[in-house]
């Protein structure tokens, strides 16, 4: 649970074997597109992303928010980014 723009929380974070973490983003077409030209869904990953910066820097988990060459792919979800030590 996190805080989200919309309240429905679209994001998914999916750590892989080498402890990286995959953010996703569980897109609901209709909140996205109610403001016209304005993508609520990717105000939450804005969200989601600073939170889990904060987070991870007050545990001590090393790292940064990189887009990854190779995009972690699965189905249902678009990958936003890698957190990356």
């Amino acid at each position: 649970m996190g805080p989200s723009a919309s309240n429905r929380q679209p994001w998914r974070i999916i750590k892989d074997t080498e402890g990286r973490f995959h953010l996703f983003l569980k897109e609901h077409k209709m909140i996205n597109r109610y403001l016209s030209n304005i993508k609520v869904q990717e105000i939450d990953m804005g969200i989601a992303m600073c939170h889990f910066d904060l987070v991870a820097r007050e545990r001590g988990l090393p790292g940064r928010w990189v887009k990854s060459f190779a995009d972690p792919e699965i189905s249902g979800l678009q990958y936003v980014a890698t957190w990356n030590k």
